[in-house]
């Protein structure tokens, strides 16, 4: 989008657009395109790359821009970030009929801000345990499933499953040994068939389940942590850095990422000379909240790791002044 320097689209605007491309991923079509009416698209594809790469538009007469892109080769099915309490988690984690088994909302490990799956159950009557989640994911692009585990070491059984639309439920079986996390990455063709008939359909899964069971362990209770549920596509992975990304010749504030965010995200900017640089944070209300940079940096490329855990959800303005230069983002806070 073409804008004037207090923020309105300049509707008339049919300026040629260079976009440069620095990190995983192509333009695809020309790298330049005439705006029409104030705004110019352009597409990117993965390649099957992940990593981070920072798209940038010039024009002539006009001030450059930057967004930074995160092409990802995971699909999150849960890290547990996005609950508030035990009863949101349970409104999603549900406990299998006639089991003894309470999940909860867990966090602490490895860093105060982190949550994760916690799992107090019973083995006895029945034999089993198991909580299960509705899900509605495509996972045909994928070749394996992920997740982390702190088992109690006692030897019982943990199978993580999932179930296909068509009711066929795939299972892969690991004992519960030792009290460190474990990350366990099964590729799809490890999954033996657990119930049903027919073959894998990764197209439309519609539950995944963790199931508990006695294994070769004793009967009794014991607590598991589970986190960072994902679906893995192997890919190569590329991380732009400042030194390879494009320099460009003005001021520039990239997008905060991530954004949304709970409680940390990353702010970059560029310098192109020496200058007494101050960031700031406003509420919707104009109200400043912090001040999170006011001192004199040198030329390059800056990144700055916010922490909001003392703000409330809502939207922000982030504002960079840097002499007679202004520039804004607007962050949301969710948690």
């Amino acid at each position: 989008v073409i804008t004037d320097s207090l923020g309105r689209i300049c509707s008339g605007a049919s300026n040629v657009i260079n976009f440069h491309l620095s990190g995983p991923g192509e333009i695809v079509g020309e790298s330049s395109q005439i705006a029409e009416n104030g705004f110019v698209r352009v597409i990117l594809k993965s390649q099957r790359q992940a990593g981070e790469t920072i798209l940038t538009a010039e024009s002539a007469g006009l001030q450059s821009d930057s967004l930074i892109f995160q092409f990802k080769n995971f699909l999150v099915v849960d890290d547990f970030q996005s609950y508030a309490s035990s009863s949101h988690l349970n409104s999603y984690w549900q406990i299998y009929t006639g089991t003894q088994i309470q999940p909860q909302l867990g966090s602490g490990e490895p860093d105060a801000a982190n949550k994760f799956l916690r799992l107090d159950y019973q083995i006895g009557t029945p034999v089993y345990a198991g909580v299960f989640r509705h899900v509605s994911m495509d996972w045909s692009q994928f070749e394996s499933l992920t997740f982390r585990v702190k088992a109690d070491d006692t030897q019982r059984s943990l199978s993580v499953m999932f179930k296909d639309a068509s009711g066929n439920i795939w299972s892969k079986e690991f004992a519960l040994t030792g009290t460190d996390w474990v990350e366990h990455s099964i590729p799809f063709s490890e999954f033996k068939r657990y119930f049903g008939f027919g073959e894998m359909d990764l197209s439309a899964i519609v539950q995944v389940i963790f199931l508990i069971e006695k294994g070769n362990g004793e009967f009794g209770s014991g607590t598991i942590y589970i986190d960072d549920v994902k679906v893995l596509l192997e890919t190569e992975n590329t991380q732009v850095s400042e030194k390879t990304a494009p320099v460009p010749n003005d001021f520039q504030l990239l997008q905060n990422f991530p954004n949304p965010f709970n409680s940390r995200t990353e702010i970059r900017y560029h310098l192109p000379n020496q200058s007494d640089v101050e960031l700031v944070l406003f509420n919707v209300l104009g109200e400043k909240v912090k001040t999170i940079i006011h001192e004199n940096q040198s030329h390059g490329w800056y990144r700055v790791s916010f922490d909001a855990n003392e703000l409330a959800s809502g939207v922000y303005l982030l504002q960079m002044r840097v002499g007679g230069f202004v520039r804004s983002r607007k962050v949301l806070v969710l948690k």
